[in-house]
């Protein structure tokens, strides 16, 4: 037995090097996402005059990744920042799995970590978003410190004060990262409860109890106050998790909170796989019945991150389910090995099957994005408006056009086109123009201004967002790339009289 359990140890670790390679691979095969670029944008503003340090505000986000993405710039500035950007989230994924390898370690010891860390890593729904530059990543590795930080202040009766500051500011940071990171955290508050149960039976410590949750408290509580605090001191307007968002009522918000129920199983099945959630369903199922508290802790884990986002999610995708991926990757090794103490013969190979089918997802979304990724996100990342698809081609004719004389080009103030345009390629001599007129649905006054400006060569637009123009101004259109049904990003050219 201790050889058999040596030898696994071993390929764990071999697969885990590998897959964590994987994550590093052709990082740019994703073309630029409007996200990103917003990120970026705002990184390079605080890295140009600290003065931005609350740019994010302007777009109701919160700062923390923001300036990480800054601190990142100024330390890189030679680098491709969107590269750099990206680099940052597989590192913190990469810190995640790390973590989910010392609760694992924790909660039933180093072959359960070692299990769950190979899980997580090769899970196509994190393996694919934590190579883009998009908060989830960075989230739910401050998410999963502060669970890690809540078991050692459990476990630990001595340093109680070091552990409280860790839950404090690890928590913090997930908060101000991404406020629906509590997702994850909601349920941390049961481990003092897991800790103070026999297994098996309902019998309680009460003791016990209070101190663990005293030891947690004393970190969540300041961290709960101070977030409150916030809130009260700045605008509504400026920190709202739904800016622009109408109030409803559950009962006009139920036919939507289903509807993403759906989408949260239909993603899952794409991006963790079938048998993967068969054995993690039966797994919970069977421990639950048994009164294992901690399957109850990870199988409530899983409950609030599917609840909680698809209730309060208004545009849900499928990164939103992201954090996901800690939880059930946790109760996957725990099924996994505690079927080897009855199936030693039967427990290798399934494991074996049950890594090798996201790893085949991981190693297409490497070569070929497309064949893996869901629909939404083939339209997201390729096919519409927040898709970067076109801005190399763009970005080719600009230089041709711009050789030999320097060119206005107007374009729609978003960063998808505002900033990666001149950050991320070669433009020549072009000048890049941010018009907030060209994102309104009437641009009439843009024209009105245009065609009253005295000078008017070598203007050109580049229009993405709403890519067609009337067909009584006077713009010619000489380059249009196409991305999916009735979408394209589109060069014109001014024609004087």
């Amino acid at each position: 037995m201790v050889p058999t359990k040596s030898l696994s140890v071993k390929l764990l670790t071999l697969f885990i090097f590998f897959v964590s390679f994987l994550h590093f691979i052709n990082l740019n095969n994703v073309p630029i996402f409007a996200d990103e670029a917003i990120f970026l944008y705002q990184a390079d503003k605080i890295a140009e005059n600290p003065k931005n340090l609350l740019i994010s505000l302007e777009e109701a986000q919160y700062p923390v990744m923001t300036w990480v993405l800054a601190a990142v710039h100024l330390a890189t500035p030679k680098f491709n920042p969107l590269l750099t950007g990206r680099l940052l989230s597989v590192f913190a994924d990469l810190l995640s799995a790390f973590l989910i390898f010392l609760i694992g370690r924790r909660i039933g010891g180093k072959l359960l970590g070692l299990l769950s860390m190979a899980f997580y890593l090769s899970f196509p729904l994190n393996f694919f978003h934590s190579r883009l530059v998009l908060l989830e990543s960075l989230t739910n590795f401050f998410a999963l410190l502060t669970i890690y930080f809540v078991l050692l202040a459990v476990e630990n009766k001595k340093n109680k004060l070091k552990y409280s500051l860790g839950i404090f500011t690890s928590f913090l940071l997930a908060f101000f990262t991404k406020p629906l990171a509590v997702v994850s955290l909601f349920p941390s508050l049961f481990i003092p409860v897991m800790f103070s149960f026999k297994e098996g039976f309902l019998k309680i410590n009460f003791r016990k109890l209070a101190d663990s949750f005293r030891n947690t408290l004393i970190g969540i509580l300041p961290a709960m106050i101070l977030i409150v605090m916030v809130f009260i001191l700045v605008p509504d307007q400026v920190l709202s998790l739904h800016t622009n968002q109408p109030t409803r009522s559950f009962s006009l918000m139920f036919p939507e909170f289903k509807l993403n129920l759906w989408k949260s199983l239909f993603w899952a099945r794409a991006y963790i796989t079938d048998p993967i959630l068969l054995l993690t369903t039966i797994c919970a199922l069977w421990f639950l019945l048994r009164k294992n508290w901690k399957i109850i802790w990870l199988s409530l884990w899983v409950l609030s991150i599917v609840v909680i986002e698809s209730y309060f999610s208004r545009f849900f995708f499928p990164r939103h389910i992201f954090f996901l991926a800690a939880p059930v990757a946790l109760l996957t090794a725990f099924g996994l090995e505690n079927l080897g103490k009855y199936k030693k013969n039967l427990v290798i190979p399934l494991t074996g099957l049950l890594l090798f089918l996201p790893l085949y997802k991981d190693i297409n979304l490497i070569l070929n994005p497309k064949t893996v990724l869901v629909g939404e996100e083939i339209q997201a990342f390729y096919e519409d408006w927040p898709s970067g698809v076109g801005l190399l081609e763009i970005a080719r004719n600009l230089k041709s056009l711009s050789k030999d004389k320097i060119i206005e080009v107007d374009v729609e103030n978003e960063p998808l086109v505002t900033w990666a345009l001149p950050n991320l390629f070669d433009i020549g001599k072009a000048k890049i123009y941010p018009r907030d007129e060209l994102l309104l649905a009437n641009r009439e006054s843009f024209y009105t201004r245009l065609e009253n400006r005295p000078s008017k060569n070598d203007i050109y637009l580049v229009l993405n967002h709403y890519p067609f123009l009337p067909s009584n101004w006077k713009f010619q259109l000489i380059y249009s790339y196409p991305k999916g049904p009735n979408r394209s990003i589109n060069l014109y050219k001014f024609i004087k009289d």
